[in-house]
């Protein structure tokens, strides 16, 4: 996916092929398909009563808060929480990664491996195999509104994988991100059979939505949690 990437990337920053030929990316890249992943979370919290009843009654009243357990590659779906959450909707993230973790390491402190790659490793979760997930800076950036910080942090993190905010700012990320956590292809396997026999349906989970499924079961906070599902099992047929 990373390199899939960098080919639209050189695309788009070829002024002379956007401008004759009308070229536009249909990934996340395009601010139009992270603002309809937005409306993802508006349904979903709306599909929990608590928010359903603080909206129908009378008084005016804070509307409850929900965490979004959501699986992240290059972190697009993330962004489109994040800017539901700073139009009003009362939500907060809990990042979900595979054994790849460059976004925790941005967004939530976590610490690089001994040897850190600039190449992601292949997992069961194939779609969040990403070392540059180019959409955690623009999540950094619309909490801290700090273009100079946030181009040091991706100094840091250029050199060193992961990246230091100051405690302020930190504190302003929470507003949006409360928690992180990665799966290992073990994880996720064990997630799928845990889903799939404790659910009267036999529900079958693909293995990105795993990894949201077993970061929302680790999660500690007190409110609801809703997971995103991000892929269907059909897709991971032949694998």
């Amino acid at each position: 996916s990373d390199s899939i990437d960098s080919a639209v990337f050189g695309v788009l920053h070829d002024e002379h092929r956007r401008r004759n030929q009308g070229v536009a990316a249909l990934n996340s890249v395009h601010i139009l398909r992270v603002l309809l992943q937005a409306s993802h979370y508006v349904y979903a919290a709306l599909a929990l009563d608590s928010v359903r009843n603080a909206l129908a009654g009378e008084e005016e009243v804070s509307l409850p808060f929900v965490a979004v357990a959501v699986p992240c590659g290059a972190c697009g779906n993330a962004y489109g929480g994040v800017l539901a959450r700073q139009l009003g909707l009362p939500i907060r993230l809990v990042l979900a990664c595979n054994a790849n973790t460059p976004t925790l390491r941005i967004l939530c402190g976590a610490q690089a491996p001994e040897h850190t790659s600039s190449h992601a490793v292949p997992t069961l979760a194939t779609a969040m195999d990403i070392a540059a997930p180019y959409n955690a800076w623009r999540v950094l950036h619309a909490a801290l509104r700090d273009a100079e910080a946030l181009g040091k942090a991706r100094d840091e993190f250029a050199a060193r994988g992961t990246c230091t905010l100051s405690e302020a700012a930190r504190d302003r990320l929470k507003h949006d991100v409360v928690y992180g956590r990665a799966a290992s292809d073990a994880d996720i396997s064990a997630t799928i059979q845990r889903v799939w026999s404790h659910t009267d349906d036999q529900y079958l989970v693909d293995p990105h939505t795993a990894t949201a499924i077993h970061a929302a079961a680790a999660y500690a906070g007190q409110e609801p949690v809703v997971v995103i599902a991000t892929a269907d099992p059909g897709k991971f047929a032949g694998e």
